[in-house]
């Protein structure tokens, strides 16, 4: 018997006008999989998947005396997975990984080989189970 299936992909592009903390370049991307057959009874995909990409270019944070002194927000890309699985008709578990690319947040002076500021956050995982009542 064939089920239905569920594929969606949506991708956003943003060009801005500069200003004071509001990156030039932005995008999202993001892919949604139904790996098996919606419930046809609540019209859900039984398996989901879900991969998101996120980016922004450099912009000026903070507006400096001159040029050379304005602080920078580096550019981003930052990766997520979530996968999830219905169980039971009101149960579904799910796993998310975060920042599974290991981005960074970083802060530069005038160019960015003056680093003012880098954090490392590594990716990390949440996991659980979905009640719904």
């Amino acid at each position: 018997m064939n089920h239905p299936r569920l594929v969606a992909l949506g991708v956003c592009c943003t060009l801005l006008i500069a200003s004071q903390g509001v990156a030039l370049a932005q995008a999202s991307a993001t892919v949604f999989v139904d790996g098996r057959a919606l419930d046809l009874a609540t019209a859900e995909p039984l398996t989901g998947a879900r991969v998101a990409v996120n980016f922004h270019g450099s912009y000026v944070d903070v507006i400096g005396a001159t040029n050379s002194l304005d602080r920078y927000y580096d550019r981003n890309a930052q990766l997520d997975v979530s996968l999830s699985q219905k169980v039971a008709r009101n149960l579904r578990v799910y796993v998310d990984g975060i920042n599974l690319n290991n981005a960074l947040l970083r802060y530069y002076q005038g160019v960015s080989e003056r680093v003012l500021q880098e954090e490392h956050y590594r990716w990390w995982t949440t996991f659980g189970v979905k009640v719904e009542f």
